[in-house]
């Protein structure tokens, strides 16, 4: 178990140093935003990147996600050759239909989203932006099924680097706002498409096997719906925000979720990206139940920690990105925020049972529910309690999927979960988000000076609480000894 838990590990840490990268270029490029974008703008930037998202799950069909699963499963090279193919020629014909219908409704784009057509050109090319992103997500799930983790840092590093001399060019030396951005994000996309074309062309065998891409779509169909909902879920708020209130509000809340974002890209995709592929490989090991099981276990306390971390230092996070006071009181959400975090990170071991038994259809269901609860309560409190409302609809509606997820993945995939560390963790993070709150009045010094020693506490409370096992511990003060003893 050990030695499939650096495995992972290995893969997951060289994944990590990507999002780490992708994260720091946007938190590079926040200062720039904040400064040659106003809210409002920023809020515009917001919906277009939502709406390219929601495109490009529409249109990728989520064919990658099925091509992963059968190219896993297939001994044979050539047939594994040609489920790419079979794959990737799906997912072109529906790139090129998506082009043919959208490009002459651009205009009318623009005047539903922005109340003007001198806004088309950021939809035409937002298209073409999208279309090169979902053949990249292809590469980068094969890039990922072959363990190509080295490559991958390799170009992803190369293109973000693309994109931050091209955003500072367009925007500060052209002029060009949010259209500079765009242009940045394609060119960076058209990068990436063109570098890894060998790489595909090697892994392909041009043969179309039109029975595997019809149970392919039959997987990677609902799995549309899946995607769509969580993007609802997370993102749709800035629509309701943008009906209820401005444009000015969805910049806003848009910076506050490009915070604690870090997190997800960091942490939880970084970690998915690399533990997806060999999910599959494992599941019919023996040990394999009780691997996920401590996995999760340790998945859900660094996650729990970094986002106490984020939320008792975002303030003065912020304040290192901006120095305009309407973007830095957003810190005040950050910990509600970072929550829905949480819940979305998990979520990746409650869909373990579902792609295991190929029961994808079986979450159809629970985010249709959990969509609807989310844009009812969208409704009811947003134009009550403003971000806060939009806050709380997102973690209440996760927290819907969640529970349903586990019940329903133990079914076809049983996983022995650590229920009483679990439940030690959530304790102690709703005890620190409960203190943020309730020390918001006191003076600056003291409330850094509280955040630092309960940040310090964390790990001796966990002893306190016999969070950790006698096994565990004793492999510490093993692993502490051996680090010494190299020191000396």
């Amino acid at each position: 178990m050990l030695a499939k838990l650096k495995h992972t590990l290995k893969h997951t840490a060289i994944y990590s140093i990507g999002g780490v990268a992708n994260k720091l270029i946007g938190l590079i490029l926040l200062p720039l935003y904040t400064s040659y974008l106003t809210s409002f703008e920023y809020g515009m930037l917001a919906i277009l990147e939502v709406t390219n998202q929601v495109f490009i799950s529409l249109v990728g069909l989520r064919l990658s996600t099925a091509m992963m699963r059968w190219y896993t499963f297939e001994k044979n090279p050539e047939n594994k050759k040609s489920i790419v193919f079979t794959s990737i020629t799906g997912v072109l014909i529906c790139i090129l239909l998506y082009n043919l219908a959208f490009h002459p409704f651009t205009d009318s784009f623009s005047e539903l989203f922005f109340s003007g057509t001198e806004y088309s050109n950021y939809f035409r090319y937002l298209i073409i932006w999208g279309s090169f992103e979902i053949i990249n997500l292809y590469i980068s799930d094969l890039l990922r099924i072959n363990e190509k983790s080295v490559f991958y840092i390799i170009i992803m590093s190369i293109k973000l680097t693309i994109i931050l001399v091209l955003n500072i060019v367009f925007i500060v030396k052209l002029k060009l706002g949010i259209l500079g951005i765009i242009y940045g994000n394609l060119l960076g996309s058209l990068f990436i498409s063109i570098v890894t074309l060998p790489f595909l062309i090697k892994n392909i065998n041009f043969r179309i096997q039109l029975s595997i891409l019809k149970e392919m779509l039959k997987f990677s169909i609902p799995l549309i719906f899946t995607n769509i909902s969580g993007l609802i879920l997370t993102l749709g708020d800035r629509y309701f925000i943008k009906h209820f209130l401005t444009y000015h509000e969805v910049g806003i809340y848009s910076i506050g979720f490009k915070i604690v974002n870090v997190i997800k890209l960091i942490f939880i995709q970084s970690f998915q990206i690399g533990f997806i592929p060999i999910a599959y490989k494992m599941f019919h090991d023996k040990d394999a139940k009780r691997f996920f099981s401590k996995l999760f276990t340790y998945f859900t306390l660094i996650l729990i920690f970094i986002s106490i971390l984020f939320s008792f230092f975002s303030k003065e996070l912020l304040v290192l990105i901006t120095n305009d006071n309407a973007y830095i009181e957003v810190y005040l959400i950050i910990p509600l925020l970072a929550t829905t975090i949480i819940l979305r990170g998990v979520q990746v071991f409650f869909t373990l049972g579902f792609h295991y038994s190929k029961k994808t259809k079986k979450t159809t269901l629970i985010l249709f529910i959990a969509v609807i609860i989310n844009v009812v309560l969208n409704l009811l409190l947003i134009p009550r309690f403003e971000l806060y409302g939009a806050s709380v609809s997102t973690i209440l509606s996760s927290l819907f999927i969640v529970y349903f997820y586990s019940r329903a993945s133990q079914k076809y995939y049983h996983i022995p979960y650590e229920l009483n560390r679990l439940f030690i963790l959530v304790f102690i993070f709703v005890s620190y988000i409960s203190v943020f709150y309730l020390i918001t009045s006191f003076s600056y010094y003291m409330i850094i000076t509280i955040k630092i020693i309960l940040v310090i506490a964390f790990p001796f409370l966990l002893l306190k609480l016999k969070f950790f096992s006698i096994k565990e511990l004793e492999t510490v003060k093993e692993t502490w000894k051996r680090w010494k003893n190299l020191r000396n």
